[in-house]
């Protein structure tokens, strides 16, 4: 079982749009990745950091906003005729995301003082996730 971890920068489009789709989208925090890959399935989890970029004057964002939250818990299955997928074998799947799911995984296993460097128990639970997922 592969694990994998990354983060995507935050923006502040309010002064400069630096990724796609160009536009006024206004301003975003970092966000962390966290997923555990199976060849043909995935589980991966979302993290919203409550880190902005350097433009943004955080202390006038809600207290909420500031606040490490689990964002998208999302399983994936490889299927051809899916969308573009970076996670399974064959790039592209199809599945079932829950925002609520999420949250309660972030809470129950995450250590939001540690950003990425999550803890053995937090991987362990990944995994055991996808574990239930793939039934075996």
């Amino acid at each position: 079982m592969e694990r994998r971890a990354h983060s995507e920068p935050g923006y502040d489009c309010r002064r400069e749009c630096l990724h796609e789709k160009k536009g006024d989208h206004g301003i975003a925090c970092f966000t962390w990745w966290f997923a555990v890959v199976e060849g043909l399935q995935a589980v991966s989890l979302s993290v919203l950091s409550g880190q902005y970029p350097e433009s943004v004057d955080a202390s006038s964002l809600p207290a909420l906003l500031r606040e490490v939250q689990g964002g998208c818990w999302a399983v994936h299955h490889a299927d051809p005729k899916g969308g573009v997928c970076e996670y399974v074998a064959g790039g592209k799947c199809q599945g079932n995301t829950s925002f609520l799911a999420g949250e309660a995984f972030w809470e129950q296993h995450g250590a939001s003082e540690l950003g990425l460097e999550q803890p053995e128990s937090f991987w362990q639970a990944l995994e055991a996730e996808l574990r239930r997922e793939i039934g075996s």
